[in-house]
């Protein structure tokens, strides 16, 4: 596996911060902390094959976590294994690194800790559904592997926040500085939290109409600097993990919509972590609802994904939800929605196309700044809405009301990605309803926009789609011409 390539050893990091700080701060245990930790494990023992070991700092701890080094020696890992409290070198993700299976399936288990890997991820894993195999292989996509060498990551990072940023205020630009340069440590304070908040919100306002393969690698790398800064920080310090979290959700789902659900996998489950270790269960809502994008078979037309997983995550969301500002509320009730409609479920989701409606029409997001807010995130919120509201017209024989509410999306819709959906789900309305030269036509102009926009999620849900055709349409002009049409896509893009 090539130097570029490697995973973050995310198991030894959530090891190391299960574990309280010596301190008593309360904060989770340090980098630092814990090398001085092994140390004093290696230093105690009365053989000078351990002493002459008890030599790591914080930067030894950090390339370990970061996956450039996966096999410390023998007493190294004895100490690791006996400070973290396990029993194998595999529960720290260490590993031979000569005579892996294949690397994306190795990545997905280092990033999935043992005990909440269920048998259903696994065969994922094996068939291929999360490791990029399963790809549509759109240009650009191959993009975005982890950057181990941190001084990398903050130039990336720069570049991206300079495309950002033409008029950036001085704690902005002080902190895009500091992106650039070479640090072994960060320290924080209220002026450089006030600049990555103007960074994540410029970040957060291209969502709408950036090319996720071209703002990926970038965006990876300011992810990752900030995961950074949150692991270095001292205790009492301010509190950069609403801006993580947004941050890295909003990764996350650009990894979606690029089809890359390794990556996705990666950074949504990252920014669930960091909501969980707050007190803030709207910040924690918001993580459980961007990860059930990853998870749900709404974007796939219906076809793959797991949707159970979703519509618990999206119900534990809506739980912790309760005190949330509206608008949080309202999109989170939209995509369990959408969920529902894809599965059929109509009674669900018209009362949770009701739900969302009460609550997007509140106009409120509690003046959230960053990924999550309405101004960044709900720009086309209204629209999805309005599209899940026209498939459950569809669903239920209201045609005519189904006719006019799909053509009020499009004529509204935010942007192209929002008219790809809604062609899809028309294509799935026509499809239950028997309808197959209109699913035809909703289907092949939701893959030419696909195509054009370089829209990898839209055409997976195209193909997922298609895949819930009745058998018996095979032979029908319509359907023929449909998947000629698919059949002479380019290869990059089928």
């Amino acid at each position: 596996m090539s130097q570029r390539h490697k995973p973050p050893n995310h198991l030894l990091r959530q090891a190391r911060r299960r574990l309280p700080s010596p301190s008593g701060s309360g904060r989770p245990m340090s980098r630092q902390e814990l090398a001085d930790a092994v140390n004093a494990y290696l230093a105690s023992k009365d053989d000078e094959r351990y002493q002459r070991e008890a030599t790591l700092d914080a930067n030894h701890i950090g390339k370990l976590e970061r996956g450039e080094h996966r096999w410390p020696n023998d007493t190294r890992r004895e100490a690791f294994r006996h400070v973290l409290g396990v029993a194998s070198d595999a529960e720290l993700g260490f590993y031979i690194t000569r005579g892996l299976r294949s690397s994306a399936a190795q990545a997905l288990e280092v990033l999935t800790p043992q005990s909440t890997m269920t048998a259903a991820h696994r065969i994922e894993i094996d068939s291929g559904i999360w490791d990029g195999r399963v790809s549509l292989g759109l240009p650009g996509q191959e993009g975005c592997e982890q950057r181990e060498d941190p001084a990398t990551n903050r130039r990336d990072a720069a570049k991206l926040i300079t495309t950002l940023l033409a008029a950036a205020s001085p704690p902005a630009i002080d902190v895009l500085m500091r992106l650039s340069g070479r640090r072994s440590r960060w320290s924080l304070d209220t002026k450089d939290l006030a600049g990555h908040v103007e960074l994540a919100d410029a970040l957060g306002g291209m969502y709408r109409n950036a090319d996720p393969r071209l703002m990926l690698p970038m965006a990876c790398a300011y992810a990752d600097s900030l995961l950074e800064i949150l692991d270095d920080l001292s205790p009492g310090a301010v509190d950069i993990a609403p801006v993580v979290v947004g941050v890295h959700a909003q990764v996350g789902l650009w990894a979606c919509h690029a089809d890359r659900p390794s990556l996705a996998h990666r950074y949504l489950a990252l920014a669930g972590e960091v909501a969980a270790g707050t007190d803030d269960p709207a910040l924690h809502a918001r993580a459980m609802g961007a990860l059930s994008y990853l998870h749900s078979s709404a974007p796939r037309g219906g076809h793959g994904g797991n949707p159970r997983r979703a519509l618990a995550l999206l119900d534990a969301a809506l739980a912790r939800a309760t005190n949330a500002d509206p608008f949080t509320r309202g999109w989170l009730a939209t995509w369990r929605a959408d969920q529902h409609a894809t599965l059929g479920h109509l009674a669900q989701a018209r009362a949770d196309v009701d739900l969302g409606a009460a609550a997007l029409d509140r106009g409120d997001d509690g003046q959230l700044v960053g990924f999550f807010s309405r101004r960044n995130y709900g720009y086309g919120m209204r629209g999805h809405l309005d599209s899940v509201r026209a498939t459950a017209y569809a669903l239920a024989g209201e045609a005519d009301d189904a006719d006019r509410a799909f053509a009020h999306v499009h004529s509204s819709a935010a942007n192209m990605r929002r008219r790809i959906a809604t062609y899809g789900h028309q294509a799935l309305a026509h499809t239950a309803n028997t309808q197959p030269e209109a699913a035809c036509a909703a289907l092949t102009r939701s893959v030419d926009l696909a195509v054009q926009e370089h829209y990898a999620m839209g055409l997976r849900r195209a193909h997922g789609v298609r895949t819930r055709f009745n058998p018996a349409w095979s032979h029908l002009p319509c359907v023929r011409q449909l998947d000629e049409h698919l059949a002479a896509l380019p290869a990059t893009a089928a």
